[in-house]
């Protein structure tokens, strides 16, 4: 039976239905269990040396979590984590890890943006020295993420979070990466988490709350991608951000150097049309030179 060897801990603060149910819902998100399998009371309990009443309230929460379904003759039985309800999950983190970057772009507090840069310096540090293994790059994005949501100030939100981030299928997904699995894509998301970061430090709410949202949905797309090629099923279709993030030029529009540089590729584009259309009139008048 899979997590066999697992049993609930005696200094852990959720009950003891909660425990099993997040064990259980854990082995569900690894696949440990087949969807349509039936979970059976008397081994759940011999597994975690507790009574029924308490498998039966552990049951009754996976059901409230969507994870098994109840049903009459038969029990509870696996309903799994589709890829639909993966991006779901991703999607609802991104909203809210969006939300704290715009908080923490609107409050710019000097130690809030050393704790941000500091995670920051930690992932660079890491692809300067190459590959690094996925689970710690994973980490160590996740540490940029949570500098992010507790140094927006919000408490709700970094309630919320914390709740929805604790969940079995993080974990799950935490100790199997399925993002991060190249250099090049760890370069990438440095290439991303910096430039959010930039919206940050330049008080770009908006551009703060977006990038970090669309930072996030590359890593769901990353992910899905992969679990769809595990499972050999076909990726779900995410629905689009509210915006689309801006380019590096747009985005950099408050940088005077950004706008002067963006002013020369600009007379430089119009320069190369000119000289392309007045080809045909030199030609005429030094055919040598055309």
């Amino acid at each position: 039976m899979p997590g066999a060897g697992k049993t609930v801990s005696e200094d852990d603060r959720r009950t003891v239905p909660e425990r099993i149910a997040d064990a259980l819902d854990y082995d569900i998100a690894a696949q440990s269990f087949a969807i349509g399998e039936r979970l059976v009371e008397v081994q759940i309990a011999e597994r975690f040396a507790v009574g029924r009443g308490s498998v039966r309230e552990a049951l009754r929460l996976l059901a409230q979590r969507g994870s098994v379904q109840l049903s009459p003759g038969r029990g509870a039985v696996v309903c799994g984590y589709s890829l639909d309800r993966l991006a779901d999950v991703f999607a609802v983190a991104g909203m809210l890890i969006g939300l704290g970057a715009r908080y923490v772009a609107h409050r710019r507090h000097v130690s809030s943006l050393a704790a941000i840069r500091e995670r920051v310096a930690k992932i660079e540090k890491m692809v300067s020295g190459g590959f690094s293994d996925p689970l710690d790059f994973a980490t160590a994005v996740g540490g940029f993420t949570a500098a992010i949501v507790v140094e927006s100030g919000n408490h709700d939100l970094r309630a919320q979070v914390s709740a929805l981030l604790n969940r079995s299928v993080w974990r799950a997904m935490w100790e199997h990466p399925c993002d991060h699995l190249t250099l090049q894509r760890q370069r990438d998301e440095l290439d991303s988490i910096r430039f959010a970061c930039r919206r940050i430090e330049a008080g770009d709410m908006d551009g703060a709350e977006l990038e970090v949202r669309a930072f996030h949905q590359r890593h769901c797309d990353m992910v899905i991608a992969e679990l769809a090629r595990q499972r050999g099923e076909r990726p779900p279709m995410n629905p689009p951000l509210a915006a689309e993030p801006r380019g590096a030029v747009a985005a950099h529009a408050a940088d005077p150097v950004e706008q002067r540089l963006a002013g020369i590729e600009a007379e430089l584009r119009a320069l190369k049309t000119e000289v392309a259309e007045a080809r045909p009139a030199l030609g005429k008048l030094w055919p040598e030179r055309a």
